[in-house]
């Protein structure tokens, strides 16, 4: 597929989201992307997965997060098309839905139960009830998926393998210009955003240049681009300090080249991946004065102290681990505040757990690990039965749909190292994957009635 603008659309779309993050102004990036949905519903995607990823450099203290504002105008336009155009949902997603309403409630009667100290009630329901209305808008979005077919996600995730080279040229720019330093191993900051939630974000939004790189039938010239753009997402990583991002950028590559290049190691895929290792390997080298590789010398060098090296993650996981087991039926409560109280009062750190499966666990128990546990077998689920139905040539035409799995994976794997319960990218691709597992199963029904008749 070459990789060009389908129209001027999308070369506005994204030079004006550029112009909007080098001002850092909230109201420029929303008036650079609603314009767009509001005009074509396929630009919808591509502001959902952006947003989140750049929210951070946006430090002009205007009085309502970027993200939230954005919300304020593409939630309407949400509710207008479900409302006139119809909704439809496949019942296993609804029933996921109403459970996790179900448990955010419950985690609310226990935490209100379970408050002592400096914890306002107050506090927890007002969070609590935050938490049921983005349930309630992921839930939307899903459905709104669902409700532009095959056809219409697609077209968005076509505008995000075009224009995802572009906006990490100009990620790589901003990093250079106005990039923050800070701390005492001079990490890189993209703005006040958190390096391991940042380069995370950043990596799962770069599995669209990661098709460019290894989808069949792209040109030579495509794939330098893409590739190039991708070894500046490395250095971002580099620089940021983020192990999590470094092992989920290694992560995504491996499950890049294993479903669109494969693991025999014939020629061909030999020489893909020998291209492919030795362009980070020789990048790495010339790149060997960054924070990630002087915390990663803690492992075998000087440090010795488990908690150096982990970054303290081990007594929180193992603080977690602790608080789970003091109340596993119904967890400490849905709130992270009550996570903290029990990470000061037995580790010291006033912090949540970094990690997402305990982070569930504390707050809501075995209810929340089997919900948590659940969607992450049906995505799986999911994936497998449209990778199964997409082999060989057929990459070209409909690789595109295992994409958001990918990143999906990636972003699961990195909530093993940060506490990610709500975090809206990895709903929106869990949105996004669950209408793709819909819209399969819609037309498998409708193919077998269709035999059935006949």
């Amino acid at each position: 597929m070459r990789l060009k603008y389908k129209n001027i659309e999308s070369f506005l779309f994204v030079s004006a989201i550029g112009v909007a993050l080098f001002l850092g102004s909230t109201p420029a990036l929303i008036a650079a992307c609603i314009p767009f949905v509001m005009m074509n519903r396929d630009f919808l995607m591509p502001t959902l997965f952006l947003i989140p990823t750049i929210e951070g450099g946006f430090t002009d203290n205007f009085p309502i997060p970027t993200e939230t504002l954005s919300l304020i105008f593409i939630a309407p336009i949400i509710g207008y098309d479900l409302f006139f155009k119809g909704l439809k949902a496949e019942k296993r997603m609804v029933h996921f839905f109403l459970g996790y309403t179900a448990m955010v409630i419950f985690g609310t009667a226990i935490a209100l139960s379970n408050i002592y100290g400096d914890i306002p009630a107050a506090n927890i329901i007002v969070n609590n009830i935050t938490n049921l209305a983005q349930i309630a808008f992921f839930f939307l979005i899903y459905a709104f998926f669902v409700q532009r077919g095959v056809g219409g996600i697609r077209n968005s995730l076509e505008i995000m393998k075009n224009i995802i080279v572009p906006f990490l040229f100009i990620m790589f720019l901003y990093m250079n210009l106005k990039g923050v330093t800070q701390g005492y191993q001079e990490y890189l900051n993209f703005g006040d955003s958190r390096h391991g939630t940042f380069t995370a974000s950043l990596v799962g939004i770069s599995a669209y240049a990661m098709l460019m790189l290894f989808q069949p039938g792209n040109k030579p010239v495509y794939r330098l681009g893409a590739g190039a753009s991708l070894l500046m997402v490395l250095w971002i990583i580099l620089n940021s300090g983020s192990r999590n991002g470094l092992f989920s950028f290694l992560l995504i590559g491996f499950l890049f080249y294993s479903v669109y290049v494969g693991l025999r190691l014939n020629l061909r895929n030999f020489g893909v991946l020998f291209g492919f290792l030795a362009a980070i390997a020789l990048f790495i080298f010339f790149n060997q004065d960054n924070p990630v590789f002087r915390r990663l010398g803690g492992l075998g060098g000087e440090t010795r102290d488990l908690e150096e090296v982990s970054s303290g993650r081990n007594e929180l996981w193992t603080g977690g681990f602790l608080g789970f087991l003091e109340r596993p039926l119904t967890g400490q409560g849905g709130d992270p505040s009550l996570t903290r109280r029990y990470s000061r009062d037995h580790s010291g750190h006033d912090s949540v757990i970094h990690n997402t499966a305990l982070e569930m666990a504390i707050q809501y128990g075995l209810i929340g690990l089997f919900m948590y546990f659940l969607i992450q077998r049906r995505v799986w689920l999911n994936y497998r039965s449209i990778r199964k139905r997409i082999r060989g040539g057929a990459l070209r035409e409909y690789g595109l749909f295992l994409v958001p799995f990918l990143a999906y994976f990636s972003l699961v794997f990195s909530s093993l190292f940060v506490s990610w319960l709500w975090s809206s990218l990895l709903w929106y691709h869990l949105c996004l994957t669950g209408a793709i597992g819909s819209l399969h199963r819609f037309w498998i029904e409708e193919r077998n009635a269709l035999a059935h008749a006949a």
